[in-house]
């Protein structure tokens, strides 16, 4: 298991916290990490109707109905949903936390939920530039 670690990411800047010390998060880390989270905002769905954002329908694509979606505090992202309504999918690219190309990623949710107002996956599961990256279970969630 991998070490505990705090991050805070603020419009100013970011930083993470590792054995109790404090450190200033490069540029490049800061817009990866900011583009990161923000997926936990469009998990909401509530923010696809915020002025500014656009949504657009992407038909189907095995057995998943898609909304491609622009969102001023997130990167375009495409969200995919089962026919019972529950997201189980979502893809976009996020900065490189080096510099360089951008990082494509898709996120892989479970059907099966820990809350249901708001629905919230169990488990999730990200891959970037089709490896392995990061998976998160919850027991609980509330909001």
């Amino acid at each position: 298991m991998a070490p505990a670690r705090t991050m805070l990411i603020t419009p100013e800047g970011g930083w993470a916290e590792r054995d109790g010390r404090w450190a200033a998060l490069p540029g490049p880390a800061t817009a990866h990490e900011r583009a990161q989270y923000a997926i936990y905002g469009l998990m909401l769905i509530h923010p696809l109707t915020d002025r500014g954002t656009t949504v657009r329908p992407l038909g189907a694509r095995d057995g998943l109905g898609g909304l491609a979606v622009a969102h001023e505090g997130a990167p375009p992202t495409e969200l995919w949903f089962d026919a019972a309504g529950r997201l189980r999918e979502a893809r976009n690219q996020v900065p490189n936390p080096q510099g360089g190309a951008p990082v494509g990623q898709v996120f892989r949710f479970s059907a099966e939920p820990v809350s249901t107002d708001p629905r919230w996956p169990r488990r999730f599961a990200i891959e970037q530039d089709g490896r392995p990256y990061f998976e998160l279970a919850f027991t609980r969630f509330a909001a």
